[in-house]
């Protein structure tokens, strides 16, 4: 059951289009917030990446076609969202 403190924080939020019942989660500049499981570009390491682990402002990484090789991230500051985690299993479909 969710509470009133939910309902008031999806309603200050804009929705995710591809689950509307869930807010997006916004950094303070009020772009997208990456998370596990989105596929991104890290900046620092040049390489693209998904996401597997967040752990004390520290993110796990992994190479989008392969789950050897991780590498981890300090912070998100130099990542760029290139497909986020809802969009990924409908691309797969769509290719696949």
């Amino acid at each position: 059951m969710r509470s009133a403190a939910w309902d008031a924080r999806a309603e200050t939020q804009p929705e995710d289009p591809d689950h509307p019942s869930r807010p997006i989660t916004l950094s303070i500049s009020g772009e997208r917030k990456v998370w596990v499981g989105d596929q991104v570009h890290d900046g620092i390491a040049d390489r693209e990446g998904i996401i597997t682990d967040a752990k004390g402002g520290m993110y796990v990484l992994r190479p989008v076609f392969t789950w050897a090789g991780t590498w981890t991230a300090p912070d998100d500051k130099e990542m760029t969202l290139t497909l986020s985690r809802e969009q990924r299993p409908r691309r797969r479909r769509e290719e696949g």
